[in-house]
C-alpha cells in the first residue's frame, strides 16, 4: 500500500513571517536610520563651532556612513520575499557574486597602485588593501544613486499619502518615511564622495597618503638619504633597495574646514630606487657596545 503524499504550496505563507515582523523591523531600522542622520548633523555643529578638527569630524562621518550602509543592507533583505530568501541557491549566488566582485576589484586595485608607484604592488599590502576597498566603492556608484533615486520616490509617495492602505498607522507610516530619508541621504552621500574625491586623480593622492601612513617608513639609516625630507619604502628579497618619496606636505589646517586625508597634494611622477648603505659601521658599533658592558 502506497500512501499518497500532498504538497500543498500556499504563496501567503512564504511571506507571512516577513509580515509579521515587519513592523519591529521597520521600527529598529528606522531608529538605526535616524542615529546616522542625527550623527552626520550633530558632528556637523560641533565641526562649526570649533569643538572638534575636521579629521575627527571624517571618522565621524565614516562611522554614519556604515550605520547607514548597515542599514540600507537590513532593509533589502527585510524587503526581499522571505520564500526567495529560503533557497540556499540564492545565498550561494550572493557569494559567487561578491566573489567575483572582490576578484576584479583585486585586478583594478593591483593597476592603481602600479600606476602611482611603478613597482610590484605586493610590496606595499596595506596600500592594496586600500585601493581594493576604493574600487569596490567606485563600482557602487550608480547603485547608489539608483537607491537615493528609488527612496526619492518612495518619499514623495509617502508625502502624497498614496503610498500605504488607509489602515496603516501613523507612527509606522512616519518610521518608513525616516527609513526611507536616512537610506537616500546616505546613499546620496556616498555617490558625492565617489564622484568628487574617487576620481583617477583623487584615488592617486589617497593611495599616496595611504602609502605613507601605512607601508613606508618615516625613520630610517642609509647614506645619502635625508629622513628629515624623505619616506622609503624598503623593496627585493634581502630589503636593501629602497623606494624614495618626499615626505608629505604639513596639512592645512588653518581656514580650511577638509580633512587631511581629503586634501590635495602632488604626486611625483617617477620614485627613485637606491640601495641602501647603512649609516652605521658595524665594527665600530660593536666596540662602542662592548664598551658599555
Amino acid at each position: 500500500m502506497v500512501s499518497e503524499l500532498r504538497i500543498e504550496f500556499i504563496p501567503d505563507e512564504c511571506c507571512k513571517g516577513f509580515r509579521k515582523m515587519a513592523q519591529t523591523h521597520r521600527y529598529v531600522l528606522a531608529g538605526f536610520g535616524f542615529f546616522s542622520f542625527l550623527l552626520l548633523f550633530f558632528g556637523a555643529g560641533l565641526l562649526d563651532s570649533g569643538k572638534i578638527e575636521a579629521n575627527t569630524y571624517l571618522w565621524v562621518q565614516a562611522v554614519a556612513i556604515l550605520i547607514g550602509l548597515f542599514t540600507l543592507a537590513a532593509a533589502i533583505e527585510k524587503m526581499l520575499p522571505r520564500c526567495l530568501l529560503d533557497f540556499k541557491s540564492s545565498a550561494l549566488w550572493w557569494a559567487v557574486g561578491l566573489a567575483i566582485l572582490a576578484y576584479f576589484a583585486r585586478v583594478a586595485a593591483l593597476d592603481d597602485v602600479n600606476r602611482v608607484f611603478h613597482i610590484d604592488p605586493s610590496a606595499l599590502p596595506m596600500t592594496l588593501a586600500a585601493a581594493n576597498v576604493m574600487r569596490f566603492f567606485i563600482w557602487m556608484e550608480w547603485p547608489f544613486i539608483i537607491m537615493a533615486s528609488i527612496s526619492f520616490v518612495v518619499l514623495m509617495l509617502i508625502a502624497k499619502g498614496t503610498y500605504f492602505s488607509e489602515d496603516m498607522p501613523e507612527n509606522e507610516r512616519a518610521a518608513s518615511g525616516i527609513l526611507g530619508f536616512s537610506i537616500m541621504m546616505n546613499c546620496i552621500l556616498c555617490a558625492a564622495f565617489i564622484h568628487f574625491h574617487l576620481d583617477e586623480q583623487g584615488r592617486q593622492q589617497k593611495l599616496y597618503r595611504t602609502a605613507h601612513a601605512t607601508d613606508f617608513v618615516s625613520t630610517f639609516h642609509c647614506q645619502g638619504i635625508d629622513a628629515d625630507k624623505f619616506s622609503v619604502l624598503f623593496i627585493g628579497p634581502e630589503q636593501r633597495k629602497v623606494l624614495v618619496a618626499p615626505k608629505l606636505p604639513a596639512p592645512l589646517l588653518f581656514g580650511k574646514r577638509s580633512a587631511e586625508f581629503l586634501q590635495a597634494l602632488m604626486v611625483p611622477a617617477e620614485f627613485p630606487t637606491v640601495d641602501c648603505a647603512p649609516t652605521v659601521n658595524f665594527e665600530q658599533w660593536s666596540k662602542d657596545l662592548s664598551t658599555l658592558r
